[in-house]
């Protein structure tokens, strides 16, 4: 998936160099440098075997954002179905292409919130760049994702920041909205955003819709399409949802054009001991933000 992404790639107004120099500002060269990891042993924790949920993904080639494809062993990939929109044709099986100069990984055709076709503790990483937004049950999704990886593995996640998107008219969703989701065992052809969606969503933004007949559409198919984003997102709520499902929060870092990009490992520690690593983790990325709404937060505010 990554709709937002691949949908602005084409009309990146503040350019590639910009979010790169950004990232190695600010992680490989900021808060980073002067904490327990510098930004090349960071990517090194990317080095094993791992599994992509989406995908293949710009932000994770070489030379880009966070390039994991030039440094893993192996990465095994999920999507939803054999017949996508981002991806055409797939084929279960050891066909899943992310660099050219290594042999393809492990294609899996299955739900993101339904990796039962993979054992427990199987990976050294788990990675998703904007996939998550489509998933109507995050908390179920990154229940499954913690669960493959292995024990201290690490997960590399991207969201798609609501300022910077054609979601810039929806209220970030609430995280008690997406316990219940959880504890009502949303399933995949949840439509509860869909009005919200077709009334405020901007079309200006969203180049991959051409008109509004075409959009009202691909709402509707989205059980086929997974065109919608169910959830809206910003730094506070993915630091909350991150943490809540059970990772210890590395690095959190608002990025233009519309990212928010979260590094963290998979922990064992208690609620409460991980409680001021998410509140540091998320002061940090509101004051360093591109984005007027985080830098101005109140930061008073208690999450999750």
């Amino acid at each position: 998936m990554g709709s937002v992404y691949r949908g602005w790639n084409s009309l990146r107004s503040f350019g590639p160099r910009y979010t790169f120099w950004r990232l190695r500002k600010v992680v490989f060269g900021g808060q980073l440098r002067k904490g327990a990891f510098s930004g090349r042993r960071l990517l090194s924790n990317f080095c094993g075997a791992g599994l992509e949920i989406g995908g293949p993904s710009q932000f994770f080639q070489p030379g880009r954002e966070f390039p994991i494809y030039s440094v893993a062993e192996n990465i095994d990939n999920v999507n939803y179905s054999a017949t996508t929109f981002w991806e055409g044709a797939l084929n279960e099986g050891r066909n899943f292409r992310y660099n050219a100069n290594k042999a393809p990984g492990h294609q899996f055709i299955c739900e993101a919130s339904d990796l039962s076709a993979i054992s427990d503790c199987t990976y050294d990483f788990v990675a998703s760049c904007h996939t998550l937004e489509h998933c109507a049950n995050p908390i179920k999704s990154l229940t499954e994702w913690r669960r493959v990886l292995k024990s201290k593995g690490w997960f590399a996640l991207v969201l798609p920041h609501k300022e910077g998107t054609f979601d810039h008219r929806r209220k970030v969703t609430e995280f008690e909205h997406l316990l219940e989701d959880y504890r009502h065992g949303v399933t995949e052809d949840d439509t509860t955003h869909f009005a919200e969606i077709l009334a405020i969503h901007d079309l200006a933004r969203d180049p991959a819709q051409k008109s509004r007949q075409g959009f009202e559409k691909w709402i509707s198919e989205n059980t086929v399409t997974r065109g919608a984003h169910h959830h809206v997102f910003d730094p506070a709520l993915a630091i909350t949802l991150v943490d809540h499902a059970g990772f210890e929060l590395v690095s959190a870092e608002a990025l233009m054009p519309f990212h928010i990009f979260i590094v963290a490992q998979k922990s064992s520690k208690r609620r409460e001991e991980k409680e001021q690593i998410r509140l540091q983790t998320l002061r940090a990325c509101c004051e360093r933000s591109p984005f007027k709404s985080d830098r101005e937060r109140d930061l008073s505010e208690s999450f999750g």
